[in-house]
């Protein structure tokens, strides 16, 4: 049974199946509690005792701080047996319990969505690498380990950076709009600067890990190659499902772009507009302040204006300095006239030019209307053999061999365009008019996944 054939949804349904997977907060939080105690060493060698348990159970209950509380031994005995299932397994050699794989990952994921490390140097290292694996990859089973061990082991860690980038970008809006506004209060504007900021990060940020991503672009290109020569209809369907994934990180990338477009402004424009009373304020309270504890005093029978001691001074008037100017001749270096060149046109040159692209054009526009051909008859049948409209493309343009190419190159380079997916043999056919032209047997088929 693989993934396809299996019924989640029925499974996860059945008996107590959910909430043995996901267990009541209050349980949850006691498994949190309990794998905290491992990171900071306080359990050693990973392991804690049934009380240890029940301690985290009864910390995490509801009533634990109420004066009538009692530990409800009974009830945690169940939760522990329950939890042997997905979470913990007990040593009967120690007596002691440790966390199973599902209970390691349920906090290790739920540690590393909260704990949101952005690490685009790490992720540039790791496309890096999945592009030199792949180059690698000459066989089909070589492309399946590929896929299975390398690809899906780092395919979380890609989608889980731009994930932290729109969590930064909830967070902000989430804070904005908690925000209290209050009359006199600056405790607002300093926390749209901060946003304000943050999201200047978030933009920056995203621009890293839109070039850590570039060597996605490049696995992309080597799947399209390696796509060509897949005979195991299940492979070409992962690897088409990969390139999927490839499109939908760029696409992502781009979303978080754009959300940065729509909201940033607001926030400054929204910064801008509770800060000018504050501004208009503090310039009012200055002036009064410079009417009051500013002076005249006479010196030298003028009247000179005396800022309070805690202004500084300023020099309002500065002379400016006077620099001599020396006047440049035109006439006193004249520079050598050049000779102007005049060309002649060929006409014949000219006309041969025309001739030669007017002919590519028209065995392009032949080309054209051979792959329209071939687009018709799969609408007919499954399946054709491009073998015979290499070989009429070649017969009846007079032998034309460059236009039979031209042919082969536009199916090979474009069918992922036109939906067709390609089979080559290894066996070679034969012109019927020229036996001295042979060309590798290759069918068209439409892909299957084009019809959902």
């Amino acid at each position: 049974m693989d993934k396809l054939t299996f019924n989640f949804f029925q499974e996860i349904n059945k008996d107590n199946n959910y909430n043995l997977l996901f267990p009541k907060r209050e349980v949850g939080l006691a498994i949190a509690w309990l794998y905290q105690q491992i990171l900071v060493g306080a359990f050693t060698d990973g392991t804690f005792k049934e009380t240890d348990i029940h301690e985290a159970l009864d910390k995490m209950h509801p009533g634990a701080k109420k004066p009538d509380h009692r530990k409800q031994t009974d009830r945690f005995n169940i939760i522990v047996s329950d939890l042997q299932h997905y979470f913990i397994r007990y040593d009967e050699g120690k007596q002691a319990y440790f966390f199973k794989e599902y209970g390691s990952e349920f906090c290790k994921h739920a540690l590393e969505t909260l704990y949101g490390n952005f690490e685009p140097t790490r992720i540039e290292k790791i496309c890096t690498e999945l592009k030199k694996n792949l180059e690698a990859c000459y066989e089909e089973s070589d492309l399946k380990d590929w896929l299975d061990i390398e690809f899906d082991t780092f395919k979380p860690q890609l989608k889980h950076q731009i994930d932290y980038l729109e969590r930064q970008i909830d967070q902000s809006v989430h804070e904005i709009r908690q925000s209290q506004i209050k009359k006199g209060d600056t405790s607002i504007l300093e926390t749209l600067k901060e946003i304000s900021e943050r999201f200047d990060l978030i933009r920056k940020q995203n621009k890293e890990l839109n070039a850590a991503f570039r060597e996605l672009d490049r696995i992309k290109q080597l799947l399209e190659q390696k796509a060509i020569r897949i005979d195991d209809k299940d492979l070409g369907d992962r690897v088409f499902s990969v390139q999927q994934f490839i499109q939908e990180m760029k696409k992502l990338l781009s979303m978080v772009d754009q959300r940065l477009d729509r909201i940033q402004p607001k926030v400054k424009q929204l910064f801008a507009n509770l800060n000018k009373p504050l501004f208009n304020a503090r310039i009012e309270k200055f002036l009064a302040y410079l009417l009051e504890y500013s002076t005249v005093e006479t010196v030298h029978s003028k009247k000179v204006l005396q800022l309070p001691d805690t202004i500084p001074k300023w020099i309002f008037y500065r002379q400016k300095p006077k620099f001599t100017i020396v006047e440049r001749k035109k006439d006193l270096f004249p520079s050598t006239a050049k000779r102007k060149h005049t060309y002649t046109e060929n006409k014949d040159h000219k006309k041969k030019a025309y001739q030669k692209s007017r002919e590519r054009f028209q065995q392009q526009n032949k080309v054209d209307i051979w792959l329209n051909q071939i687009e018709k008859d799969l609408q007919q049948t499954s399946e054709i053999s491009f073998t015979p409209y290499f070989f009429k493309a070649f017969n009846e343009n007079d032998q034309n061999l460059e236009l039979a190419i031209d042919l082969v190159y536009r199916v090979l380079q474009e069918h992922s365009s036109y939906g067709w997916q390609l089979h080559i043999d290894e066996g070679m056919t034969e012109n019927q008019e020229n036996g001295s032209l042979q060309i590798r047997k290759m069918s068209i088929q439409k892909k299957q996944h084009e019809a959902v």
